[in-house]
């Protein structure tokens, strides 16, 4: 069989999920292409899928020494770097993968939720805010604004962002359960100014959209215990 043949078949192999397969081939074909920055790319891709997460780095990276243009690849190492919780590593990845495709929605998302997760909050909405322009119907990049913008205190922009979130994609247990959260916080604010009955308003509003959300109902307890409700 051709190197090219090869090439196709490993590449069918991933394709159709038989990834010990198709990384056992990639293997062997890099014995004789050592140079072919494509193979280490997609070894990388099948570490990742398989949790070898440092084994896909380091592929990546030799994929990278030989193109430094395969801008999925400066991308998926700051995933990976990301999931472990090595943000500011992250974030120089997805900046690099940002300079040659500074229109991706995707690598903005991803860099704002970096930033987010440094606690860089500017930034985060940033980017977050840029991801949204390049894809209005980016559900994740909404919810992902909504809890920048709630650390950085802006409730009422937080909540508007985890409706869209939500409208856009209505299974999303992720954004319900953060557009509750900050319902409730709301509502803990009003508390400890002293306006319960508006506060009464959010706690009721967070325990609509989760039912079984433990905090709203002790935060509620609280409301008639201030108000005097103790039966």
């Amino acid at each position: 069989m051709s190197i090219k043949d090869s090439i196709q078949l490993a590449f069918n192999l991933q394709c159709a999920g038989n990834l010990e397969q198709a990384y056992d081939l990639y293997k062997d074909i890099l014995k004789v292409q050592p140079g072919n920055a494509s193979l280490y790319y997609n070894l990388g891709v099948i570490c990742q899928d398989r949790q070898y997460m440092d084994e896909a780095v380091l592929c990546y990276k030799k994929a990278l020494d030989l193109d430094e243009n395969l801008v999925d690849a400066y991308f998926n190492i700051g995933s990976i770097l990301y999931g472990k919780n090595l943000y500011d590593d992250a974030i120089n990845y997805y900046k690099k993968a940002l300079e040659f495709d500074p229109d991706s929605a995707d690598i903005n998302n991803n860099l704002g939720s970096a930033f987010k997760s440094a606690g860089l909050l500017d930034e985060a909405i940033f980017y977050l805010q840029k991801a949204i322009d390049l894809d209005p119907d980016y559900d994740s990049a909404y919810n992902n604004l909504g809890i920048a913008l709630k650390e950085k205190g802006m409730i009422d922009k937080a909540i508007m962002n985890f409706e869209k979130a939500i409208c856009l994609n209505p299974e999303s247990t992720v954004a319900r359960n953060n557009l509750a959260l900050a319902n409730l916080d709301l509502g803990l604010i009003l508390h400890d100014k002293g306006a319960l009955d508006d506060a009464l308003s959010f706690y009721n509003k967070a325990l609509e959209i989760n039912p079984t959300f433990p905090d709203a109902y002790y935060n509620l307890g609280n409301y008639y215990r201030d108000k005097g409700f103790l039966n």
